[in-house]
């Protein structure tokens, strides 16, 4: 790919006919495969998705191209994010967006916590979707009642939560998986970066209720493995070449993430 590989503009996804038709109920921009196709990921389907990839390699691009999928479509009163920067430079521009259900969290004891607040959120929604005879989010908002938005929680850098800290990493892999196993009808999603794919830092549980995989470039044939389930990522290039691993597919598939540079992302915020 790193020979005829060219820039893929997030801005080029967003003015394709592919996006602007697209039936995902949280549609994520994620570049174009091999074959120059536009590449848009449903995070309501996956409904999770766990992304790593070592330094340099397009996690962080492909982190704001995700935002400002979201952004894009969505009004503060549809979509609450949540956003952990553990290392805190990373979300710095989002800081003042009016989707922010919280502030920002920048340290491992306030991410738990919103992490906590995440599954209580989601037993207060199960007991409203109970109430009002609904089976999930899309039907409750289709009553036309009071609108239950969409929560995405995005956090960067889960190895600091479960290596750094180890008294952390008991109760966060708790909070994960309760996210995980009853979010989607909920309507509460998680996206979680690291940029270490190893067993301490991705236990098989998270794995296992993470099945929506995107490895740029990783250390080596084993983290290779533990993200996608075979070797292969550790020879991927940098700058956004990509395998995703997508629940509903049996194949992984080859990407050029989309990029998008400062001007851009100042648009949105």
């Amino acid at each position: 790919m790193e020979k005829d590989k060219q820039i893929v503009t997030l801005q080029s996804i967003f003015e394709s006919s592919e996006w602007k038709n697209s039936s995902a109920k949280l549609p994520l921009a994620i570049g174009k495969d091999e074959k120059g196709e536009v590449i848009i990921a449903d995070l309501a389907r996956m409904p999770h998705l766990l992304i790593s990839g070592v330094t340099g390699s397009g996690k962080s691009v492909c982190m704001n191209s995700i935002i400002l999928s979201l952004l894009s479509k969505f009004s503060p009163e549809d979509l609450h994010l949540i956003l952990a920067d553990l290392k805190i430079v990373e979300f710095a521009d989002y800081q003042d967006l009016p989707h922010l259900r919280f502030p920002i969290a920048n340290s491992n004891e306030d991410t738990l916590n919103v992490l906590q607040w995440c599954a209580s959120e989601i037993d207060r929604r199960y007991q409203v979707l109970k109430d009002a005879q609904c089976r999930e989010i899309h039907q409750y908002n289709d009553l036309g009642c009071q609108k239950m938005p969409y929560i995405v929680f995005i956090l960067d850098e889960l190895s600091d939560l479960m290596v750094q800290e180890p008294e952390f990493a008991h109760s966060t892999e708790i909070a994960i998986n309760n996210i995980c196993v009853k979010g989607r009808a909920a309507g509460v999603h998680l996206i979680i970066l690291t940029s270490r794919a190893d067993g301490k830092v991705l236990p098989f549980s998270i794995r296992a209720n993470i099945p929506a995989h995107i490895a740029f470039r990783l250390y080596s044939a084993d983290s290779s493995c533990i993200m996608l389930g075979r070797p292969g990522g550790e020879k991927l290039e940098r700058h956004g070449d990509m395998l995703i691993q997508l629940p509903s597919e049996n194949n992984l598939l080859r990407c050029q993430g989309a990029y998008a540079d400062d001007r851009q992302i100042k648009a949105f915020i």
